[in-house]
């Protein structure tokens, strides 16, 4: 859950069973959905499902774009990130932000990915130190020419067209920044200072839905729909998944879920102290309402709920969750206080790391009965979409095989587990 970058997987990445954890590892690092108004200004949705020609979205992320179609090519070129300001999107610091868009010609599946990047809920994260991405600077045109020309939109292997063993090579990518240190789940304004200083605008459940807006026209008929995210960013995915499948309700596509690194553990391994914590900062009670089961110990069982709502709320949903054994970045950070001092583990192999026996009991408890697939790795390493397709590797099973085989009907889609 640390900063955005891609260190190596250290502390144990071999597979077991023949299979070899490479790559991977580097730590990167949301109610109903409303969004996704009628395609205004004339774009007809050729092709591929994306609005095209019609007259040119006004005002860039201006009020009077909220539910207007971004006109592509014209607006963003196909094989190319652009980034789009988002009327109603907004970071940290409350400095308005937008989303990058790179479309596909002729191609009618689409992809929304989160990024992650840290969780910060008090002021010397949130504030002093900034212990979350673009907390405290935002992300505007910016962050995001330095991300497209060294980052993770010029590095990560899931948004590679090149690469013939990545399944998402031909599809439309729209990319959600994360720069409001929630997880992509809340909808709060946060002061953390008594004097009424350090606010913090935790609105990342607010920003997907005023994404919802811009994109839903943009597409507004795909035949196949992938949320997902990495880090801080799964977590987003799983909480905001219900939002982008009621938003597309109409066009009814197949849809995916792809949780990279973002397990909601069940308590005691997510301590009580620190759920309560959140579901404050975060205001998590007006976010996601539906899921009834999704509250803090003691009135629910934490938001590890969330997995088997999607599900039920989505039967048709192929649904998959991506983890190693002892996530590093995962268990240290959501082991800080308030939260569970047990769960961290350590790259070298030590720590009292409790993360392990959390992953297994959701899996088991929750996840395999909701219908869900897992791909899980040895050692510590912390997300793998951004991995080269074709390198992380468990239990003989390449990560590119798994996820080509869920987002193509493939019946031989099953867990990966050391």
């Amino acid at each position: 859950m640390g900063g955005a970058g891609g260190g190596a997987a250290t502390g144990g990445g071999a597979a077991t069973g023949g299979g070899t954890a490479t790559g991977g590892g580097g730590a990167t690092g949301g109610g109903a959905a409303t969004g996704g108004g009628a395609a205004t200004g004339g774009g007809a949705a050729t092709g591929g499902g994306a609005a095209t020609g019609g007259g040119a979205a006004t005002g860039g992320g201006s009020a009077t774009d909220a539910g207007m179609p971004i006109q592509i090519p014209q607006q963003a070129p196909y094989d190319t990130w652009t980034f789009i300001p988002i009327a109603g999107m907004t970071c940290a610091p409350g400095t308005p932000t937008g989303i990058a868009i790179n479309p596909h010609q002729g191609s009618t599946r689409l992809v929304i990915y989160l990024r992650g990047g840290g969780i910060c809920w008090n002021l010397n994260d949130c504030v002093t130190t900034q212990n979350a991405a673009y907390v405290q600077s935002g992300y505007g045109t910016t962050q995001f020419n330095s991300e497209r020309s060294g980052g993770v939109l010029a590095t990560s292997g899931f948004f590679n067209r090149s690469n013939t063993q990545n399944p998402f090579r031909d599809w439309n990518f729209v990319y959600v920044p994360y720069c409001t240190g929630d997880l992509h789940t809340g909808s709060n304004v946060t002061s953390y200072r008594s004097d009424g200083g350090g606010v913090v605008h935790h609105v990342g459940f607010d920003n997907f839905t005023a994404m919802l807006r811009r994109v839903v026209p943009t597409f507004p008929s795909p035949t196949d729909l992938v949320v997902t995210g990495t880090s801080a960013g799964g977590f987003g995915a799983a909480w905001n998944f219900d939002q982008a499948a009621n938003a597309w309700r109409g066009a009814n596509p197949q849809l995916y879920l792809i949780d990279d690194s973002g397990p909601f553990l069940e308590p005691p391994f997510f301590s009580d102290p620190l759920l309560q914590l959140l579901a404050q900062r975060f205001a998590w009670d007006t976010t996601n309402t539906a899921c009834t089961g999704c509250r803090p110990p003691p009135a629910g069982n934490g938001f590890a709920p969330i997995f088997r709502y999607n599900t039920t709320a989505w039967p048709s949903v192929r649904a998959s969750l991506l983890s190693s054994e002892r996530d590093f970045s995962i268990s240290q950070r959501m082991g800080t206080s308030p939260g569970n001092p047990n769960l961290p583990c350590f790259t070298d192999g030590g720590g009292p790391c409790e993360f392990t026996a959390g992953l297994n009991d959701l899996i088991d408890g929750e996840l395999l009965d909701a219908g869900y697939r897992v791909y899980v790795l040895t050692g510590s390493g912390h997300v793998w979409l951004d991995d080269a397709a074709g390198t992380v590797t468990s239990q003989g099973v390449p990560l590119s095989t798994f996820l080509d085989r869920q987002v193509n009907q493939s019946t031989q889609w099953q867990s990966v587990r050391p």
